[in-house]
């Protein structure tokens, strides 16, 4: 199973994203009914993550004292109840405040950026379950994870074990439209 999770986006954001639809919503899962009782980046996750509500998981805000990573309570999410039957994955953004090398219970393996909002030459944790180190990564974010997620796949695809992959892409995020456009980066 590959979960794809993108930030700040709406539905008919998905009018730009043809090859998206085309590659991964024809072939996947549409919902036709959705429901965010708490449409906010990490109450949303924690949501995501442990099937409570805001009230009950506790993270009302990106930030501490009342959200973010500081506030998310890790020991019993979708990560832990999978494995160890899943291999399970995550690459990309966990919550806003989260700083590596932390690795939550349940990840087997764990992938994200060093700096959220660095959309390029960006320095990734990478911890595969035998110890995390920093890498360098150059190219764009977002092409970044979809490198790592592939190679994920082949290497968990062919296993006896099911897995699970959360890849949480953040880009686009904030800042100008100039910034979260990788050409933009590529010319200048």
């Amino acid at each position: 199973m590959v979960f794809i999770l993108l930030d700040d986006t709406r539905y008919d954001d998905l009018v730009a994203l043809p090859e998206v639809r085309q590659q991964i919503g024809d072939a996947g899962v549409s919902f036709t009914h959705f429901y965010a009782p708490f449409p906010l980046c990490c109450p949303a996750r924690a949501t995501l993550l442990t099937g409570q509500y805001g009230h009950n998981h506790g993270v009302l805000s990106n930030k501490a004292p009342q959200g973010g990573f500081k506030k998310f309570e890790d020991a019993s999410t979708l990560a832990t109840w999978l494995n160890p039957t899943y291999r399970t994955g995550l690459i990309g953004k966990y919550f806003n405040q989260y700083a590596p090398p932390y690795k939550p219970p349940g990840w087997d393996e764990w992938m994200v950026p060093k700096a959220m909002y660095s959309y390029t030459r960006s320095s990734w944790w990478i911890d595969q379950g035998l110890g995390g180190a920093y890498n360098s990564l150059p190219g764009y974010q977002t092409d970044t994870m979809g490198t790592l997620a592939s190679d994920f796949i082949i290497r968990n695809a062919p296993a006896a074990e099911p897995f699970f992959l959360y890849t949480s892409v953040v880009a686009p995020h904030d800042g100008s439209p100039r910034t979260d456009d990788p050409s933009w980066f590529q010319n200048s």
